[in-house]
């Protein structure tokens, strides 16, 4: 096998995915050394280094006691991870394996409890595409999502009185105000910008139901 080959194509091949349970706080020096001495070695022989991802508690979650850390790198193959296994046949004279072997025993040091599996798939090699931020979403804060309820009300169901759509969005607000994701605010909008039509695909029986206690009249 070639290992000097030029860049893997991500959706051939397999990741090795390896979980680290580190000594807390010792994520971004794992990383470091990671990114200046161990990753540039490995690339030499044909590895690719996909993610290096620290495990974030949930808003509310307690933090852990460790760090656990996710790494994943591509192979051509099975074969090819089982070779670099052995680095030292591939270069031990080389400055860059020294370095890489002197940082691969200070990362270990953190390390009290690793394990490792494969996957397959494919990786997308499209640039990331962001969502709007938080705060600009529309349908998060009740307050706004009365506003475009409203607006969108108006113009789906024109029949209504004027201070009709208000105070129907100001009852589903209401009535959908336990829904802490907001999912169901979101897919009463999408409702009422497909004409109000009854579709399950895009209204729950919460939603229409409780546009059927809301509506004006």
């Amino acid at each position: 096998m070639d290992l000097s080959r030029g860049e893997a194509k991500l959706s051939d091949g397999v990741f090795s995915w390896r979980t680290f349970k580190a000594r807390k706080g010792s994520f971004e020096e794992m990383l470091r050394l990671s990114q200046v001495y161990i990753w540039p070695f490995y690339e030499k022989i044909g590895a690719r280094n996909i993610a290096f991802w620290l495990e974030t508690p949930l808003p509310g979650e307690p933090e852990t006691d460790v760090d656990t850390i996710h790494m994943i790198t591509h192979y051509e193959s099975f074969e090819h991870w089982e070779a670099t296994r052995e680095p030292w046949a591939r270069g031990e004279d080389d400055e860059t394996f020294l370095r890489m072997a002197n940082a691969m025993f200070q990362r270990s040091s953190f390390v009290i409890e690793e394990s490792q599996r494969f996957v397959t798939g494919f990786v997308t090699d499209n640039a990331p595409s962001y969502l709007a931020r938080s705060s600009d979403w529309p349908l998060t804060d009740p307050g706004t999502y009365v506003k475009v309820c409203s607006q969108t009300a108006g113009k789906t169901f024109a029949d209504w009185p004027a201070e009709g759509a208000d105070a129907y969005c100001l009852c589903m607000a209401k009535g959908l105000g336990e829904d802490r994701a907001g999912w169901a605010r979101a897919y009463h909008i999408a409702w009422m910008r497909a004409d109000g039509q009854n579709r399950p695909d895009i209204s729950s029986r919460r939603v229409f139901d409780l546009h059927g206690s809301c509506k004006p009249g």
